[in-house]
């Protein structure tokens, strides 16, 4: 007897052959998804997830969430693939992925780090524009109460949480100043923009920038971040810390790059086909003139990666610090009309000096033991790591 699709089904089923919007431009025609299941005739894999689905439809004792099984059926496809950054998203987690890479977020606005010394809550660095910010915290403030609940071990977590609130929810926050003083404040969560870029510029002309990830907002952050830097007089030189940067989105580092280089072929791409292009290039304007250094560590990785490889091998900039994590492959995201998406590896980079990096990282230019640290200054400069670059790239003015 002939059945009809339900359709839920229907949807999974039309999830994997339908076409595939690629972010911004690329599309894949229906007929190419022969391609996509190697070894496999398209016709024979619909007929075995519909025999599937009959079955389960006529004998399961049980309920089915259709949506449920339209994920589990994509995450296993993409799990198949054993790309170990490839990954599928539910229509709500593509949306959370959208708004982090926009910079999007609500809440207190800081970041921080657990005082070794108190237990306390240790704000390093606050964003502007947002609640914290209006209310005054400072980097170095200590967090010691929140709601009348005294930060500890045991409470740190759930008190951090109530950072987290919705926007509008009020919070008692009693801060222990640098000088030792203390005082409470009510802070109202709000909506604010991620600060991903922060800088520091010293009595000698010295300009540090912190580069936490590759955001949307990134690029127009490390141009407010030197404006802001070269307001007192023109820079000596620069001080670029990408430790512990993870990477982001691939258009935000494009456009850091193109505002920070001479013209020129920065980055190129090895496809599966064998062929190699061109992804970055960078024009005559705005090229830094001044000379430069980059920090890196082993959780410097993937765009903060090509980064460091394209001011090196363009810019000229020597690496401090150690081997960098070695992610140089590239992936690409594609969303499907129902909201959900999916990413796999498309290809892989190479650096203007012909370096394949993946697997293998950066190694830098001058190596430094005390590259890590757990010990909080106040200003970035006092900094054992960042002292070591001020000091090599003073001899290169």
């Amino acid at each position: 007897m002939n059945r009809k699709i339900p359709v839920w089904m229907t949807v999974c089923i039309t999830l994997i052959v339908a076409s595939l919007v690629m972010v911004g431009t690329l599309k894949f025609a229906q007929s190419s998804y022969k391609n996509l299941v190697s070894g496999n005739d398209d016709n024979s894999v619909l007929s075995k997830v519909q025999s599937l689905d009959e079955a389960v439809k006529n004998y399961f004792y049980g309920e089915i969430d259709g949506t449920k099984i339209t994920d589990s059926l994509m995450r296993g496809y993409i799990s198949a693939l054993d790309d170990r950054y490839a990954a599928y998203y539910s229509a709500e987690e593509t949306q959370d992925i959208s708004d982090k890479q926009e910079g999007k977020s609500g809440g207190l606005g800081i970041t921080y780090t657990t005082d070794t010394a108190t237990g306390a809550i240790l704000v390093l660095y606050v964003h502007s524009g947002s609640a914290a910010d209006a209310a005054g915290l400072q980097r170095g403030d200590l967090i010691i109460a929140v709601d009348g609940t005294a930060v500890t071990a045991d409470s740190f977590d759930t008190v951090v949480e109530k950072f987290k609130n919705d926007p509008g929810t009020k919070v008692s926050i009693t801060l222990r100043k640098t000088d030792s003083t203390e005082k409470t404040v009510e802070v109202e969560l709000s909506e604010y923009t991620n600060q991903s870029v922060f800088c520091e510029r010293s009595e000698d002309g010295v300009g540090y920038i912190l580069i936490m990830k590759f955001d949307e907002q990134t690029p127009e952050q490390l141009k407010n971040a030197m404006e802001e830097l070269e307001k007192p007089g023109a820079l000596s030189s620069v001080i670029f810390d990408l430790r512990g940067n993870a990477g982001g989105r691939v258009d935000a580092l494009e456009r850091m790059l193109d505002y920070r280089l001479p013209a020129g072929d920065l980055i190129f791409a090895n496809y599966k086909d064998g062929s190699r292009r061109t992804i970055f290039t960078s024009d005559a304007d705005h090229a830094l003139t001044v000379p430069a250094v980059l920090l890196v560590d082993g959780k410097t990785a993937s765009c903060a990666e090509i980064f460091a490889s394209a001011m090196r091998d363009s810019g000229g900039c020597k690496l401090y610090g150690v081997k960098t994590f070695g992610k140089g492959i590239i992936q690409t995201t594609y969303k499907l009309s129902d909201g959900t998406s999916f990413k796999f590896t498309t290809s892989m980079a190479t650096t203007a000096s012909g370096m394949v990096f993946n697997e293998v990282g950066l190694l830098p230019d001058v190596t430094l033991d005390n590259v890590y640290t757990d010990e909080f200054f106040l200003s970035a400069f006092d900094e054992p790591a960042v002292a070591a670059a001020r000091s090599g790239v003073a001899a290169e003015r």
